[in-house]
């Protein structure tokens, strides 16, 4: 957390304004303080006599976002979306950048998982190198299972390590192992507590030997009769996990009598599930901005070969004349589709996401009364359109008086933003 300073008699630098182009991304820096002092790197920084302490205050843009470095999945999250928000930072150098990805890919629905993979991680670390990551190994460069779309955007990819979906709550259960069930593990009798008067929190720890191998926990939630935990849905099956994860019931704020409740894996659920399989993927780096979907290519020595969606954050850029309309009145349109379409077969994408792949933020728009063409309202296109959107026109006037449909042409793509950094 950033603190500002309150002393009055310190000239504080001034405030930077940074422009960003769309697929671009910008390290919040580490400070140039005392030798031995928190984020203290050799100066200049940007230039000489401009000391940055590495203590921000950041003023996002209307379309960047700051991001955080996720260590355990080896990947940028999206932490602040909010247009003009103000955010207090302690920067080290590495763990924060502010990304544009306007026009850019955000995420993947990965519909079909493909097999034959080898069990790993494949990518790139924070500063964008390739590396391969198997058993908790990290090796410079990737041969093995590689992701491209056009653009350039550097792709993250996770085959194998998933989790059973169903938990034991009865009986011997296994728990917390350094990996995968084996006959005579140690076990536990499950018991589904007692006194419950709201359902629990199921939380999941990693496994004793993940080490370095980056990975996605499970989610589950659960159901009580009588005050006993009765049920647990398991929402995501996780990836790229070493052995079986540790669970943990905490009762619920305003439970103050539930307990007790001791759950695990069981023998038949206690192994891996979907070895080999690609189940997740993400960029690293957003590339270039694009005006259309790009399509995925796989390589590499082991390559799964998924079938797999872009998600994409476009802003509409403008709009082409295409076909007027004839016989509108007081035309009026609604955006429609902007949704990346599929299923996604992981139970992963959404359980990282987040707001990685928000919902689209229309823009406003204007249309002319009698031809239905539409327009910009102002500069602002919109943000977070996971696909090309369509417009449905409309007139206030009785079916059968249009005599002309207006098809307009949407442009789409990425646009520049501005954030404001106030070194503290």
């Amino acid at each position: 957390m950033a603190f500002n300073k309150i002393s009055g008699q310190v000239v504080l630098p001034p405030v930077l304004p940074i422009s960003l182009p769309a697929g671009e991304v910008f390290m919040l820096p580490a400070g140039q303080g005392q030798i031995g002092g928190f984020g203290a790197v050799s100066p200049p920084q940007f230039a000489t006599n401009n000391p940055l302490t590495g203590q921000y205050i950041l003023q996002l843009g209307l379309l960047t976002v700051l991001q955080v470095f996720d260590q355990a999945l080896d990947t940028w999250r999206n932490v602040n979306v909010s247009p003009y928000a103000l955010v207090t930072v302690s920067s080290d150098g590495t763990n924060y950048r502010i990304a544009n990805t306007t026009g850019s890919p955000v995420g993947a629905v990965i519909t079909a998982l493909g097999s034959g993979g080898i069990d790993g991680f494949y990518g790139y670390a924070a500063q964008g190198a390739a590396v391969t990551i198997q058993n908790g190994v990290t090796t410079l460069g990737n041969t093995i299972f590689t992701v491209a779309t056009t653009g350039g955007a550097l792709w993250n990819a996770i085959v194998g390590g998933g989790v059973s979906g169903t938990i034991a709550l009865t009986g011997t259960a296994y728990a917390n192992l350094p990996g995968w069930y084996v006959s005579g593990s140690p076990s536990f009798t499950a018991i589904g507590g007692a006194n419950y008067t709201k359902p629990p929190i199921i939380v999941f720890t990693p496994p004793p030997n993940q080490g370095a191998q980056p990975y996605i926990l499970p989610t589950a939630t659960c159901t009580v009769s009588a005050g006993v935990i009765n049920a647990v849905t398991v929402v995501s099956t996780g990836a790229g996990l070493l052995g079986l994860p540790g669970i943990t019931v905490v009762p619920q704020p305003g439970d103050t009598t539930g307990g007790g409740a001791l759950l695990g894996w069981s023998s038949g659920n206690g192994v891996e599930q979907n070895a080999g399989k690609c189940l997740w993927m993400a960029p690293q780096f957003p590339g270039t901005a694009q005006t259309t979907v790009p399509s995925f290519t796989y390589g590499g020595t082991s390559n799964p070969g998924p079938t797999a969606t872009v998600i994409m954050n476009f802003t509409v850029t403008s709009f082409s004349t295409g076909t007027a309309g004839v016989g509108y009145t007081n035309a009026y349109g609604v955006w429609q589709g902007g949704i990346t379409a599929g299923t996604d077969a992981t139970g992963n994408t959404l359980a990282f996401m987040g707001k990685n792949a928000a919902l689209p933020v229309w823009p406003p728009t204007a249309f002319a009364a009698t031809t239905a063409l539409p327009s910009l309202l102002t500069s602002f296109g919109g943000v977070n359109i996971q696909a090309v959107p369509t417009l449905a026109l409309g007139t206030q006037l009785a079916a059968g008086t249009v005599t002309t449909v207006a098809v307009p042409t949407i442009n789409v793509g990425g646009a520049s933003d501005t954030i404001l950094l106030f070194s503290l």
